[in-house]
């Protein structure tokens, strides 16, 4: 005996059934891979800035000799003159669970300046770092005088832009750990430290090397 053939209605609303699950089941890989740093996007603003010329009082400066800061429209543009020179800018950070975005690009220079974000600082002495820069290299680690705990060896990664593209780093902080991305793509979590001072960081590793900020911004749930 034939078995009787399905109804085409019912073909048709099994077939929508698993369209829809394909869907969902996408959207929620999307999810997970947003992860829990896309979550607080509505929290409290604490500050934002892009770096206007009258914003400069806000940061702490330290740099080596003959490397400039200069605030305006198009954001910040630190230029170190030579290799080994160093910037770095600190200001108020938060507690507790907050989110860090900043974003910047190489802009003049051979390749290679190392530039991201300081955060956990206690003073210009003592901070966690972000580093990478436009050979698709990018490192973390903490530096307390002159002790170093390296968290991801210097290498690079494929979600580091190149070039004179923009890269944004994004930190989420929570229950302990602080978890870092590169262009919305996780890359590790490393433990929240004190020290609540957090900010920008920029290692010349060439003469006339200048790096742009364009955004930074700090949320927090306080």
């Amino acid at each position: 005996m034939l078995a009787a053939e399905t109804p085409r209605w019912i073909r048709r609303v099994v077939g929508y059934g698993f369209a829809a699950l394909l869907i969902l089941i996408a959207a929620a890989a999307a999810a997970l891979r947003a992860g829990a740093a896309d979550q607080r996007e509505l929290r409290n603003r604490m500050w934002r800035t892009e770096f206007a010329r009258n914003t400069a009082s806000d940061w702490q400066i330290i740099t080596d000799a003959g490397v400039t800061a200069n605030f305006g429209d198009g954001g910040l543009v630190l230029a170190l003159p030579n290799a080994g020179t160093q910037a770095l800018m600190l200001r108020a950070g938060a507690v507790g669970a907050w989110t860090l975005v900043v974003d910047a690009a190489q802009t003049a220079g051979a390749a290679g300046a190392m530039h991201g974000v300081a955060f956990n600082c206690v003073s210009e002495k003592a901070c966690s770092y972000v580093l990478l820069n436009n050979n698709g290299y990018v490192e973390v680690f903490r530096q307390t005088g002159s002790e170093r705990t390296v968290w991801l060896e210097l290498q690079q990664w494929p979600h580091v832009r190149r070039g004179s593209a923009t890269n944004r780093v994004q930190l989420a902080a929570a229950a302990g750990s602080v978890e870092v991305r590169v262009n919305d793509e996780l890359l590790l979590r490393v433990p929240a430290l004190p020290g609540g001072l957090v900010g920008l960081a920029v290692h010349a590793r060439a003469t006339a090397q200048s790096v742009t900020y364009a955004l930074a911004e700090l949320r927090t749930e306080q």
